[in-house]
């Protein structure tokens, strides 16, 4: 019997803690990136609004789709490293959308 506090908030990605080219879809609890005109180059980012203190937690981050948006041919050659990432981690809320970046 685990008598340990429980959340009393649902988690969610609050606009203001995410990056200008994320957007929620229609069903509130997923994520996704515009890809048009050039913001497929943009890294996207989202913190949730639920904090951590202390203790053992989990939760789970599931790929639906993976898209690959028209762009420029010669574009390509000029991309440097992966051309899709996913990185997840903690942060505090004074923190940067961008992991590992102060």
């Amino acid at each position: 019997n685990d008598k340990s506090a429980r959340i009393k908030e649902m988690p969610v990605f609050l606009t203001e803690d995410t990056t200008m080219n994320v957007i929620p879809s229609s069903s509130g609890n997923m994520l996704t990136t515009l890809t048009d005109g050039g913001l497929q180059y943009l890294m996207a980012g989202a913190k949730s609004n639920i904090g951590l203190k202390s203790g053992r937690y989990a939760f789970e981050v599931k790929i639906l789709e993976s898209s690959a948006p028209h762009e420029d041919p010669a574009a390509r050659s000029r991309i440097m490293g992966s051309r899709s990432q996913l990185r997840i981690g903690v942060a505090t809320t004074a923190s940067s959308l961008f992991l590992g970046e102060t």
